[in-house]
């Protein structure tokens, strides 16, 4: 049922990658960044969706309420969101080098913008994708502890 869930969600996320490509190819025509840039959306795009689909989903199997689980859900996106639309000065900040070293979101951001406007190299993305993949394997390990909890708690 989780795996379900999650799955839906990714699948949801690969339509609007396919209808967001064509849009990435057209504007980055003309230069040699548009087939790395879609890539990367794709890669980065996948692990922040996986990621906070499977912290969603673990929360779910915890709550009692479903309007508790969207009010919370919507909470962490806007607070993992909401920075990157942070001007430059306060993203130099100390609040800004704080949330662009925890948040999975910044972590897309940061690589993208090394990736399309620095034309950096997958050695230097290594540190983001790190860390996305850390976010997605400790929600996953969230939802599968939460899961296992509500089960076990079920059967009893």
């Amino acid at each position: 049922l989780v795996a379900g869930k999650v799955w839906a969600v990714l699948v949801a996320w690969l339509l609007i990658f396919a209808i967001s490509a064509p849009y990435i190819l057209v504007v980055g025509t003309g230069s040699t960044v548009a087939v790395p840039a879609l890539f990367y959306t794709f890669v980065l795009g996948t692990l922040c969706v996986a990621g906070f689909t499977a912290l969603v989903v673990g929360l779910s199997t915890l709550s009692g309420s479903g309007r508790s689980v969207t009010l919370g859900s919507l909470a962490i996106f806007i607070g993992m969101a909401a920075p990157t639309l942070l001007g430059t000065a306060l993203q130099k900040s100390w609040f800004g080098s704080i949330y662009n070293a925890v948040s999975p979101f910044a972590q897309v951001r940061l690589s993208l913008d090394s990736v399309i406007v620095d034309k950096e190299s997958l050695l230097i993305q290594l540190p983001h994708i790190g860390t996305l993949i850390a976010f997605v394997a400790l929600a996953a390990v969230f939802a599968a502890l939460a899961t296992r909890r509500v089960s076990l708690e079920g059967s009893e």
